[in-house]
């Protein structure tokens, strides 16, 4: 990330908005990241096609829930993958059907927490 951040720096890039400098490099990962099982100590990566919709959403959806906890939502839908394949031509598109749940709860309310 390092020699990326230097590269651009001695290239004299800047941003085509305002004109300044950009920032430094660094990594992001476009899947959202959650705890999963008993204690949530393990990590789990959300598909960000199902996912972001809902959390980009989550105001509307508190809304429609009558601003109560705890509420679920679940969005089915399709997904769609690029993928290089030599025996189908270079590159093909996979569809996938994908179906996301997420429970919102106040953890200071729930019955695990009691």
């Amino acid at each position: 990330m390092d020699d990326m951040s230097t590269a651009i720096k001695n290239s004299g890039l800047k941003c085509q908005r305002c004109g300044g400098p950009l920032s430094k490099c660094e990594e992001f990962n476009l899947m959202f990241q959650s705890s999963i099982g008993p204690g949530g100590l393990k990590k789990g990566y959300l598909r960000p096609e199902t996912a972001q919709g809902i959390f980009i959403n989550f105001s509307l959806l508190y809304r429609l829930a009558r601003e109560k906890l705890p509420f679920g939502v679940v969005q089915i839908g399709k997904g769609f993958r690029n993928e290089i394949s030599p025996r189908q031509g270079i590159i093909r598109q996979r569809e996938f059907n994908m179906a996301e749940c997420e429970f919102f709860q106040n953890p200071r309310t729930s019955r695990s927490q009691r």
